[in-house]
């Protein structure tokens, strides 16, 4: 059998974020590729059901114009899935025009009780860096014919307005309906159910159209490995409460799932959902067995795996969560930092460990030999690490040229992402490989 490279996986998903508006059960329309999330409607008898709004006002507005040409039904109820910016970002075009800029909507507009919780983390301890990670991880400050997809979306970029993220003009609307419990709500001639529940962020939700069947997931579930521990920085996620969430909505007599990104699957709904379910928890038990023999998470990550029958499953590649990343964030949100063996607990300091890697070459210069030996190779991995050694060394040492070692670095990065299936992984290599070339010529 033929395998293919990462870049043609990820080529291969371009297909899955075409915009199309999928009729998936009797009046609920998901509209997919508009933005990087899928926008869906909820049709009843009297009015319709928006869940989740996309990213920006702009597609917002050609998703709501795509809806009235299906029903011209009012909305009636909105709701967030949780509190990240690309489910929220176009409800403002859900709500009447004549309605006042900033004023609520005139309709009920549900999310969790701890709504935007994860974003209050950072900005109470007054934490901003995240936002550059963000910036690197999601590939918005590469050229166009640099990226390929976002794993779980289509290429995109946000409004600039003096960042990178859109701030001012925001298309957001304030919720006005606090969920800390499940809810059954009927509502415009729909009848749907409310579950607040653990899994990508700490405000998330889910909700079961019963009538029709549908289970709308939110990014509890997504064609792709699920983004555990995003390397932007976050908080621990709690992949065990992510689980249980799976395994409530499996009680569910669904037959048709609607994630958070990626096609609605509408054709053996149950068994992906529970091989997805399956997939995460063997890693979390896996994980903690480890951790209970007293292995660090190095040792981990070269034993655990996902069941030989799951392992060529499209939607549990690393396309967008990295399974790796995943054994190394449980053992960090449980046990933290320290991985248990001693030697790391006071190591040496940068400089310090960059001369006496230096002198196990016999020199900077053999160092620095071993460096070029390597990228001539295509040892990129080993090549950086040695790169690395060597900028520590630049700093003080004139006999190195600090602009040649950044190029280099450069080159690794670019050859690492080549192979890197995730694409939040591949987009930051790319990012700091394009930073590092920046800086060689004095950008």
């Amino acid at each position: 059998m033929e395998t293919k490279s990462a870049t043609e996986l990820l080529q291969g998903r371009v297909a899955e974020f075409d915009t199309a508006i999928y009729n998936v059960a009797e009046g609920v329309h998901v509209a997919m590729g508009y933005s990087v999330s899928p926008i869906t409607m909820v049709v009843g008898t009297t009015g319709v059901l928006i869940v989740d709004t996309g990213m920006d006002l702009e597609e917002g507005h050609k998703v709501a114009k795509a809806f009235k040409e299906i029903t011209p039904l009012p909305v009636v109820a909105m709701v967030y899935t949780h509190g990240h910016g690309d489910h929220l970002g176009g409800a403002r075009a859900f709500v009447p025009e004549d309605t006042p800029a900033g004023a609520p909507a005139p309709f009920p507009v549900f999310a969790r009780d701890n709504f935007m919780a994860e974003a209050r983390q950072f900005e109470d301890v007054g934490l901003t860096i995240q936002n550059k990670r963000g910036a690197k991880q999601a590939g918005f400050l590469l050229p166009r014919d640099k990226r390929i997809c976002n794993g779980v979306a289509k290429v995109f970029y946000p409004k600039r307005k003096g960042s990178v993220f859109t701030k001012a003009g925001s298309g957001k609307v304030a919720a006005s309906e606090s969920v800390s419990e499940h809810m059954c709500l009927s509502l415009g001639g729909i009848d749907f159910e409310l579950f607040p529940t653990a899994g990508e962020a700490p405000d998330s939700m889910y909700i079961w159209v019963p009538e029709r069947k549908v289970l709308l997931t939110g990014d509890l579930f997504y064609k792709s490995w699920p983004h555990t521990y995003p390397i932007r920085g976050t908080m621990y996620r709690d992949v065990l409460g992510w689980v249980n969430s799976l395994t409530n909505m499996l009680s569910l007599p669904f037959e048709v799932v609607v994630g958070g990104h990626t096609r609605p699957v509408t054709e053996g709904a149950r068994e992906v959902l529970t091989n997805y379910r399956d997939g995460v928890e063997h890693v979390f038990r896996s994980t903690i067995d480890c951790i209970n023999k007293g292995m660090t998470p190095d040792e981990i990550v070269e034993v655990v795996s996902l069941p030989e029958h799951l392992q060529g499953l499209d939607y549990l590649r690393g396309y967008y969560g990295n399974l790796e990343w995943t054994i190394r964030g449980i053992f960090c949100g449980f046990l933290g930092w320290f991985d248990g063996n001693p030697t790391g607990m006071f190591p040496l300091r940068r400089i310090e460990h960059a001369k006496r890697m230096a002198g196990l070459a016999g020199g900077v210069d053999r160092l620095m030999t071993a460096c070029t030996e390597a990228l001539a190779k295509k040892d990129f991995q080993w090549c950086s690490m040695l790169c690395d050694h060597l900028l520590v060394l630049s700093e003080g040492e004139d006999s190195l040229d600090r602009p040649s070692l950044q190029l280099m670095k450069s080159e690794c990065l670019e050859g690492l992402a080549v192979d890197t299936l995730t694409a939040t992984g591949r987009n930051f290599y790319l990012t700091v490989a394009q930073d590092l070339r920046k800086s060689a010529k004095g950008e």
